[in-house]
């Protein structure tokens, strides 16, 4: 079966569990509090799903959790709501790195950062592309989103830190 689970642990910290056929792959220790309050299953507010997935040169992996805005449909709000670092030294169990980028990072945005892909350059930074408001938020907001660009960050720390989104121009 393909799925998974989200659970707050005491101090509020979020822990995301994908589990599959193959095995079990956990996301750990995000450390802001998301309540949802979206209607469905854990599905609607933490998304594995579209996201970047690869090995980094050092042999470690990288991967990013998208927590959706949906004009604040899903319950979390605009600086826990975005799209976040992970790490892992065996691609079972990742541990929270960084936010990349938070719906606050984005003025008047209606969906937020979401769909996204990471490549590691030859110096071995780290980049980061998302799409912010493609237009399916409409549904969610209740009023037009107008499309922006795509955006990318950069991190030179193996995903500690992020440069501010840079929206990419034609």
């Amino acid at each position: 079966a393909n799925y998974f689970t989200a659970t707050t642990n005491i101090e509020g910290r979020v822990s995301i569990s994908h589990e599959t056929k193959e095995a079990d792959v956990y996301f750990r220790s995000l450390p802001v509090p998301v309540s949802c309050a979206a209607p469905g299953t854990a599905a609607d507010c933490f998304w594995t799903h579209n996201n970047a997935k690869l090995q980094l040169k050092d042999g470690s992996y990288f991967s990013t959790v998208v927590i959706p805005w949906l004009c604040g449909w899903t319950g979390a709000s605009a600086q826990s709501a975005g799209l976040f670092a992970f790490r892992s030294s065996n691609s079972l169990q990742f541990e929270f790195t960084s936010p990349i980028a938070t719906v606050a990072d984005f003025n008047g945005t209606g969906e937020g950062p979401n769909e996204n892909d990471a490549l590691q350059l030859p110096n071995g930074d780290i980049i980061v592309v998302m799409r912010v408001d493609g237009g399916d938020g409409t549904r969610y907001c209740h009023r037009p989103i107008s499309v922006k660009n795509y955006y990318i960050s950069r991190s030179s720390d193996m995903g500690s830190h992020w440069t501010k989104p840079l929206e990419l121009r034609d």
